[in-house]
């Protein structure tokens, strides 16, 4: 239902009759704000939720429920002329169930690529781990042999331990 906002001065008719036709002077006390509903084959209905404004409220209750008086701006009169249809109604196939296959296969398509792209993420990550796993590994084996060649250094005849020769 398309609305819109509007805004302007409200001059009430008791002003109007006190002026007697003559000009009336507007001031910032008779700025107003509205909104206004747009109904077919009436246009835009001003809708104040401000007691004494425009329409009553069961005035404005009983124009809407009252669509049957009223002519619709977007409804097309029947000219009495014999319409050629296109084929893809012959065929029993609505004209939009094509562009809804599209979609279809589009939304199909995309949520593969999703798929296929937490694959490789998830890939990633297990290699990532694996990696860090490795290198692990290997600093604990350094500081190991750190260890043990610290170990070497102290032991005064330079054998290592369960060695029978300094260079093993």
């Amino acid at each position: 239902m398309p609305v819109r906002y509007a805004e302007g001065y409200f001059l009430s008719s008791r002003a109007i009759e006190a002026a007697g036709g003559r000009d009336v002077q507007l001031t910032s006390s008779d700025a107003h704000a509205w909104v206004e509903v747009y109904m077919d084959g009436m246009g835009w209905i001003p809708v104040d939720v401000t007691p004494g404004f425009y329409y009553d409220t069961y005035a404005l209750l009983q124009m809407a429920q009252v669509p049957g008086d009223i002519q619709r701006t977007a409804a097309l009169e029947d000219s009495g002329e014999e319409v050629d249809a296109p084929d893809s109604l012959h065929a029993g196939k609505r004209p939009d169930s094509e562009v809804i296959d599209q979609l279809k296969t589009a939304v199909n398509i995309l949520w593969g690529i999703l798929l296929v792209v937490l694959l490789f993420k998830g890939i990633g990550i297990v290699l990532l781990e694996f990696r860090h796993l490795i290198t692990e590994r290997r600093l604990l084996g350094i500081l190991e042999l750190r260890r043990d060649g610290s170990a070497a250094l102290q032991d005064p005849s330079g054998l290592r331990a369960g060695t029978l020769h300094p260079c093993e």
